[in-house]
């Protein structure tokens, strides 16, 4: 019997035991999980800006994304958003609106960071990745992204967290011609879309 349960679930240290699934059957149900809201840290290191460390809140919808980086004492201190209607990034310069939001961060950082495919990489999606390596269970253990400059991209998914019977990645990092990124996720929901295309998110106001 003991046997039995183990070659039909893993079981975390949370106690969970989560069904084992097929490669195409986690990735379906993870593109599914959208819109989602994450929240958690993140460390870059640019080699024309230097370092820094934030805390970030990240909604993605099937309309664009909005992410806010918030610094000591919870001050923002970068707003980036892409949605039908186009791009915009604020920081303490003041706002910039255009069309593509990765032209709007590469301005920003003084590094290229393909800010759209990182919304698959979040929730441990491949993407465009070419070179990918997966655990026994199927999840994502590392990859390279080559992007539209033919730069590479290595990406480390390091541990897993469990949210709605699924997989979602706790700590990834990204490494990448010009900048090193390490992205650790302490809370996943999801959020409800509006007419307005935003997320709601139940119990905050928009």
């Amino acid at each position: 019997m003991l046997a039995l349960l183990s070659a039909c679930s893993v079981k975390q240290d949370a106690g969970e035991l989560i069904p084992v699934q097929t490669v195409a059957a986690r990735e379906a149900a993870l593109r599914a999980f959208k819109p989602w809201r994450a929240s958690g840290s993140i460390a870059v290191d640019s080699e024309t800006e230097g370092k820094f460390n934030a805390s970030f809140a990240w909604e993605a919808s099937l309309a664009g994304f909005d992410i806010k980086l918030f610094g000591p004492l919870g001050v923002q201190v970068i707003h980036l958003s892409e949605d039908k209607n186009g791009a915009q990034i604020t920081d303490r310069n003041g706002s910039i609106n255009g069309d593509d939001a990765q032209q709007l961060l590469t301005a920003a950082l003084g590094a290229t960071v393909p800010i759209v495919q990182m919304q698959d990489w979040a929730v441990g999606l491949p993407g465009d990745a070419t070179e990918i390596e997966r655990d026994k269970i199927g999840r994502l253990n590392s990859m390279v992204v080559t992007d539209d400059s033919n730069g590479k991209w290595n990406i480390d998914f390091k541990n897993y967290t469990v949210q709605e019977n699924m997989y979602l990645p706790k700590t990834v990092l990204v490494e990448g011609p010009e900048v090193a990124i390490s992205l650790s996720f302490k809370k996943w929901g999801r959020g409800v879309v509006v007419d307005s295309g935003r997320l709601s998110i139940p119990g905050v106001s928009s």
